[in-house]
């Protein structure tokens, strides 16, 4: 199987393509955002498992930041190269099962999907989760094609790695088996290998769960609750997905999937059937659940972004088709090039837009305003896991904050880090919005008063220091 077989044209297109995206990213003007921030926290101290997330992302921004130091750039770099090498593999799998044109559109068209191009340059689950999700596409193919230990213990262990970043990869061996199973091409005894490895890899993380209240999948099973019952759910779902994924991503995979499905026993067990499983109708899926409850359009990117192997060569087949493909290039250029400007030039932009940059923005100043009037002896105690992980990745001591909360269940990782019991009767610095200071601490002490603006609105926040009387 020749595989890497990429030109000299190509492999200086990939190097250029990787140090732009570098050049770019070390000279962000963007703070970190309130996930990034709090991930970053959790890479100090490495474990099997988080309050709402599988370790990959931790263990990533460990790695990076041991190599090349504490920066905001440090910690997006695994983002980079997730992103980076998802859209090499991607072209190198287009092109060995699709050809060289639709390769080239596939790239283009990868390159410039919005919720891709953030995936670069914004460390979050979703960049390593999209890596691991595409290498075992690409094993899958050929385990298809010629079922064997090999290539299912390969992709065993890119499955358990994706289980490792985020619980969206469950449904990569669902899909997988179903598709064997409608084509009649299950292999009992690799596929049973292929299912241990993958379970092995993601034991720690299930061990841990089982060890800490089972947080992580209570967490997870919230999401589900968030009842709607409404075509207005769905149509804020379909619209926030044709300005992430672009409106062919969107329209042209519902209608190239329709397309396949009326000659669908025609078709060869490809990739192009696989895409049909996975990418078309994991969205129908998706989209009729929307109606029903309230979903996150970056929970369905492994699924769409797989969609994109079959829209691509299918709208290259017609005149008109190929017009609208081209349309959506230029619409996705023209949106990339605003999302590549906004972090420089926000105030040139509407709110609205500037609003995009509300996870991001005042984390850095909330963390030097406090610095100011910390002594560095007192625990800082805080309203919530948004201020504790930004003053613990900007205050130049890199202090280990703690949370409060009433609830008597983790309400985040800081809960499970510390027993707010252990504070009582000690000074503490306090850091909360509002202000005032709270009413369980006594011999309070205001130090600061101090707003920051996010998307054009000013946050408040108060500074005090007090005995803890909880």
């Amino acid at each position: 199987m020749r595989f890497f077989n990429l030109s000299k044209r190509e492999i200086l297109f990939f190097v250029l393509l990787f140090v732009l995206k570098l050049i770019y990213l070390i000279k962000l003007p963007l703070p970190l955002s309130i996930d990034e921030s709090y991930y970053w926290d959790w890479s100090r101290s490495l474990d099997w498992g988080y309050y709402s997330k599988p370790p990959m992302v931790a263990w990533m921004i460990k790695a990076s930041t041991l190599f090349f130091g504490t920066s905001e750039w440090t910690v997006r770099l695994p983002a980079l190269i997730c992103s980076f090498l998802t859209l090499l593999l991607s072209y190198l799998l287009a092109k060995k099962e699709l050809g060289d044109t639709p390769a080239r559109w596939l790239l283009a068209s990868l390159l410039f999907t919005p919720i891709l191009v953030v995936y670069s340059i914004v460390m979050t689950i979703d960049p390593p989760l999209l890596f691991f999700w595409t290498a075992a596409i690409c094993t899958s193919v050929e385990y298809i094609r010629r079922p064997g230990f090999n290539l299912a213990f390969l992709m065993g262990l890119f499955t358990g790695l994706g289980l490792l970043t985020k619980q969206t990869m469950i449904a990569f061996p669902v899909l997988l088996l179903g598709v064997l199973l409608i084509e009649k091409r299950l292999d009992v005894k690799s596929f049973a290998l292929y299912l241990l490895v993958s379970a092995l890899v993601y034991s720690p993380n299930v061990w841990w769960n089982f060890t800490h209240q089972e947080v992580m999948l209570k967490h997870t099973e919230e999401h589900f609750t968030r009842i709607a019952l409404s075509f207005k759910s769905l149509a804020s779902f379909f619209g926030e997905n044709l300005g992430v994924y672009t409106p062919a991503g969107v329209l042209g995979l519902l209608f190239c999937g329709l397309i396949y499905a009326t000659s669908y026993k025609r078709h060869p067990l490809d990739l192009r059937k696989i895409s049909f499983f996975f990418g078309f109708l994991t969205f129908l899926g998706f989209l009729c659940l929307s109606y029903f409850i309230k979903l996150n359009t970056n929970w369905i990117l492994p699924f769409v972004f797989t969609g994109f192997f079959l829209w691509v060569p299918c709208l290259l087949k017609t005149k008109l088709r190929k017009a609208f493909l081209k349309f959506n290039l230029l619409l996705s250029v023209f949106l990339c090039i605003l999302l590549y400007l906004l972090p420089y030039t926000p105030n040139l932009f509407p709110v609205k837009l500037q609003g995009l940059l509300k996870k991001f923005q005042g984390w850095r100043e909330v963390g030097e305003e406090v610095a100011c009037v910390y002594s560095g002896r007192e625990p800082i105690l805080v309203s919530n896991r948004y201020i504790a992980s930004a003053l613990a990745f900007y205050m130049p001591s890199h202090p280990r904050p703690w949370v409060f909360t009433r609830e008597k269940f983790p309400t985040s990782q800081y809960s499970l880090w510390h027993n707010l019991s252990e504070l009582k009767d000690k000074r503490v610095l306090w850091v909360g919005g509002g202000g005032n200071c709270p009413s369980f601490l006594r011999s309070t002490e205001k130090l600061r008063n101090f707003c920051v603006l996010r998307a054009g609105k000013k946050d408040c926040y108060v500074v005090c220091t007090g005995i803890a009387n909880f």
